[in-house]
């Protein structure tokens, strides 16, 4: 499980965004909010078993994207980023 956070951390997140396709070496079609979701939940697993620091420090990234990203004015979240 560490190596494929690994490979999500270097090759599909880009710039503060995540994508949720990976083909001939290039990441595409940005993640929605149940793309981040599973990744914030494996994250957090992570942590627990290992105790990595980095991966709390990535989940508490991604969190602030999802609130940035995907949370509507009143406390809803959307699905797609807007």
């Amino acid at each position: 499980m560490i190596e494929t956070a690994r490979f999500i951390k270097t090759n599909m997140w880009k710039d503060r965004q995540l994508f949720r396709c990976w083909r001939e070496g290039m990441a595409y079609n940005e993640a929605g909010l149940e793309d981040y979701a599973f990744l914030l939940h494996g994250l957090l697993s992570l942590f627990e078993t290992d105790g990595g620091s980095e991966w709390l420090k990535w989940s508490l990234e991604i969190t602030a994207i999802l609130k940035e990203k995907f949370k509507a004015e009143g406390g809803a979240f959307y699905q797609t980023a807007g």
